[in-house]
């Protein structure tokens, strides 16, 4: 095998969102998981969330996922990209945001736990915007290679901010 493209700890090419990933994380080392499950999660989440940005199609995901929950994973990553469409164009309908850029989604954090050998869990919460939403998912060692099995997207509902006078009242 050649030598990698990028390291683990340091910012590949076009990924922005990769220093609030290495700033949240304190570039603490993740006891109990190993390197390469780290780094496999580590891509997957990032083409996640590229799917996410609008910079690669859904079925990009089905390269990186195992073949019996390939169509789970792929639909999954389509579904929250349209969602997070429709949240955009929401925001400006609204005009919360005037520039016709949208924000590109923004990793939060990244927590995994290996619960037995060979399969990794993990969940990171996402920052889009100023709508925070959760992804979950799960890979597992299959055929000399680590593969997405599940992956969960978790819209949070947006919620306009109380303001005290209407506290006042009662």
């Amino acid at each position: 095998m050649g030598e990698r493209a990028w390291d683990v700890d340091s910012p590949p090419v076009g990924y922005p969102f990769w220093a609030a990933h290495l700033a949240a994380s304190g570039r603490a080392p993740l006891s109990g998981v190993s390197r390469d499950a780290t780094l496999a999660v580590k891509r997957f989440l990032y083409a996640c969330v590229e799917v996410l940005n609008g910079y690669r199609p859904s079925a990009h995901l089905r390269r990186l996922s195992r073949p019996f929950e390939a169509a789970e994973v792929v639909s999954e990553g389509l579904l929250g990209a349209q969602r997070l469409n429709a949240v955009r164009k929401a925001a400006l309908r609204a005009g919360r945001h005037p520039s016709r850029k949208p924000v590109p989604v923004a990793i939060l954090s990244l927590h995994l736990c290996e619960p037995r050998s060979g399969v990794v869990e993990a969940a990171a919460p996402l920052l889009i915007g100023e709508h925070t939403w959760a992804m979950a998912l799960r890979m597992e060692f299959y055929q000399q290679a680590w593969v997405a099995t599940a992956l969960r997207l978790i819209q949070h509902a947006y919620h306009p901010p109380r303001f005290p006078e209407a506290l006042a009242d009662h």
